[in-house]
């Protein structure tokens, strides 16, 4: 549970509390407006149509078949150009997003995301090849959806998988499956490269360094 402490030392617990009271709409919309909920709508969409695909082309618009690619790839299908939003800083595309979105103030570690948030994580592969989980910023998804229990459904590039969705779920970031009915859910999908040291961690909720409100771009990146 040394995950979760972060969040509860925030001052989330109340929070979280209500939001399991909550309806799932209400958890998803509440502080938006109608015009950000068909946006993010869109990005969701967009997201979904592209799971089991090999090649994204969006509008004419060809990207990177990559966890990076495919974020872009969903937000440009509702006309948001992440490319203007990023170019400024260096790295790889999910340290580039990351970092925009953390200097625009639209980075949040609520454990209720709204669909279309993206989601980041560190330590997901050994990106320097010194064997440690010391990796910042390695890989990037995007929110499909939160429910009153805490399960984010989200999208990602899977290193063996192409596009999909799995789960995770941040009040309960150590377990990784349970019994529902007689049948075995996973609560949060295993998100670190297979072969390396889990001891520091290998759940997606586990390795989350955050979410970003990138479609808050909306108006600044056309």
């Amino acid at each position: 549970m040394r995950y979760v402490r972060r969040f509860l030392a925030a001052g989330l617990f109340p929070l979280m509390m209500i939001f399991c009271c909550a309806s799932y709409s209400g958890i998803e919309t509440a502080s938006l407006g109608i015009a950000d909920r068909q946006l993010t709508q869109t990005i969701v969409d967009a997201a979904k149509g592209m799971v089991g695909k090999h090649k994204l082309v969006v509008k004419g618009k060809s990207f990177n078949a990559d966890c990076t690619g495919g974020v872009m790839a969903s937000y440009y299908a509702a006309d948001i150009d992440l490319w203007p939003l990023m170019a400024p800083y260096s790295g790889n595309g999910v340290k580039r997003l990351y970092h925009a979105l953390k200097d625009k103030g639209w980075m949040h570690r609520k454990a209720f995301p709204t669909p279309g948030d993206l989601i980041f994580w560190d330590n997901t592969w050994d990106k320097n090849g010194n064997g440690l989980a010391d990796d910042q910023l390695t890989h990037v998804g995007l929110v499909i959806s939160s429910s009153p229990d805490g399960t984010i459904e989200y999208f990602h590039h899977h290193i063996r998988l192409g596009y999909v969705m799995e789960k995770m779920n941040m009040l309960r970031p150590d377990v990784y499956s349970e019994e529902v009915n007689g049948k075995r859910v996973i609560v949060n999908n295993a998100i670190r490269a297979g072969g390396l040291d889990k001891s520091g961690g290998y759940l997606a909720a586990q390795l989350c360094k955050g979410f970003g409100e990138a479609w808050k771009s909306a108006s600044e990146v056309q």
